[in-house]
């Protein structure tokens, strides 16, 4: 599902690069990390209403290219979880 009006928020990564993302579903649920293809971005998102039946806190992310920073995801995660 696309939402034009998503919650969008940024963080500064360590390395000085920004990450955007949004929330979905259950706000105080259990962190759930949706990835979205090629092309996407973080408004791609399962429906709100099954992620928040099921209380699941949907945190959807821009990806910051799909293979040049593959190897770094889990120091981008590790930012954005902090």
């Amino acid at each position: 599902m696309e939402s034009p009006a998503a919650p969008s928020s940024r963080i500064r990564l360590p390395d000085g690069r920004s990450l955007g993302y949004a929330e979905y579903g259950d706000r105080s649920g259990t962190p759930v990390f949706f990835f979205h293809g090629t092309p996407s971005s973080r408004l791609l998102h399962p429906d709100d209403s099954v992620s928040a039946s099921v209380g699941a806190r949907v945190i959807t992310v821009d990806r910051p290219g799909h293979f040049l920073l593959f190897n770094r995801w889990a120091e981008i995660l590790g930012a954005l979880i902090r």
